[in-house]
């Protein structure tokens, strides 16, 4: 599906509410489920982007383009692969997304899971464009070489940009990156960064009230299992936020500022708080995507001041009562949310006896 038709009339103002699953494009534009091209105001609502193939932009593709928003949509199991020749348009970047020139890219409420790349980018390849909202939303079981969950910055040069990048109430979890050889030495190869997220040449960039949860940084001289920023050409500001699990540093490199009440749990970046946030599983805690809810005891629980979103990733009101909120995308909420990883239940036998199993 493409937003232009063969005439070149740009077909602006379009809403998308069908699914596309199983296509391949492999074209100079690459998008193997969906090319946007020098459109704007593309909505995308409701949709599942799945299983499609290209050399760039496997779910989605979108090139010199102006306000795309993707909302309560599905992003899954979609693949870039490496072209037959060695052109450097052809990079394969952007697993489930590839933005490129792009204006304004806005993701909510959606889903971007289990998509690959060779290179940059599994879920999302955010390149040499200016501003990204990444809003409740959950990036997870990605995988690249650079940036398994998300990559930031400029397509080719080492020109720093500086952009308006927000990720609010947002969970990145269970991302790899992993070494990667191109076949053309024209690509060269390159060792594997930032497992949940990878910045590079991007300035700008704020993760707010986010769980970067167990990411991985696979191979000899991996960085960063969860967020790695260049040490001389990117700046991120974590804000109310939490990294953990991470295999592979929690966070490498880079002028990473950090708020003292963020926890990053080995207590890299130089974060104030650091130690194990007691996070459980990846799963359905109520809302549109999947959450991370923490344990009751949990030191990211209740050590908020002054730097509470209004919602969590679920939508539900931050509770505030005691005069703080909880640390990362999810709020834990007295009465809707009293489970923690001791919890159990008791299954009857015929015999009178019972097996009880924990959670």
């Amino acid at each position: 599906m493409h937003v232009r038709d063969s005439d070149d009339v740009l077909l602006s103002n379009t809403v998308i509410t069908s699914n596309v699953r199983n296509n391949k494009d492999f074209s100079a534009f690459g998008g193997g489920g969906i090319r946007i091209l020098d459109s704007d105001n593309i909505r995308l609502e409701s949709v599942v982007i799945s299983d499609n193939e290209s050399t760039k932009g496997g779910g989605i593709a979108i090139q010199s383009s102006d306000n795309t928003v993707i909302v309560d949509s599905q992003i899954i199991g979609n693949h870039v692969s490496e072209p037959d020749t060695p052109d450097s348009a052809g990079i394969p970047d952007g697993g489930g997304i590839r933005a490129t020139s792009v204006s304004f890219l806005t993701l909510q409420n959606t889903v971007v899971s289990s998509n690959t790349a060779g290179f940059r980018g599994g879920g999302i390849a955010f390149l040499s464009s200016s501003d990204l909202l990444i809003d409740s939303s959950t990036i997870s079981k990605n995988q690249a070489s650079r940036g398994g969950g998300i990559y930031l910055g400029a397509r080719f040069n080492t020109t720093t940009k500086s952009e308006n990048v927000q990720i609010v109430n947002s969970t990145i979890s269970r991302n790899v990156v992993k070494p990667f050889t191109f076949e053309f030495q024209f690509y060269g190869s390159y060792n594997a960064q930032g497992g949940g997220i990878s910045a590079k040449y991007i300035d700008g960039v704020e993760i707010i009230s986010s769980t970067i949860n167990g990411n991985q940084a696979l191979g000899a001289n991996a960085q960063s299992g969860g967020l790695h920023t260049e040490s001389t050409s990117s700046n991120i500001s974590l804000t109310n936020s939490i990294i953990a699990n991470s295999r592979g540093q929690d966070c490498a490199d880079g002028a990473t500022s950090v708020d003292t009440v963020s926890v990053i749990e080995d207590g890299s970046c130089g974060a104030s708080r650091s130690g194990n946030p007691r996070i459980l599983a990846l799963t359905a805690n109520g809302g549109p995507t999947f959450t991370h809810a923490l344990a009751e005891n949990s030191i990211a629980r209740n050590s908020s001041v002054g730097t509470c979103t209004v919602t969590d990733q679920r939508g539900k009101k931050r509770d505030i009562s005691d005069g703080a909120c909880d640390v990362g995308a999810f709020e834990f909420i007295e009465g809707l949310d009293d489970v923690d990883d001791t919890s159990f239940f008791v299954v009857p036998l015929k015999s009178g006896k019972s097996v009880i199993f924990g959670l």
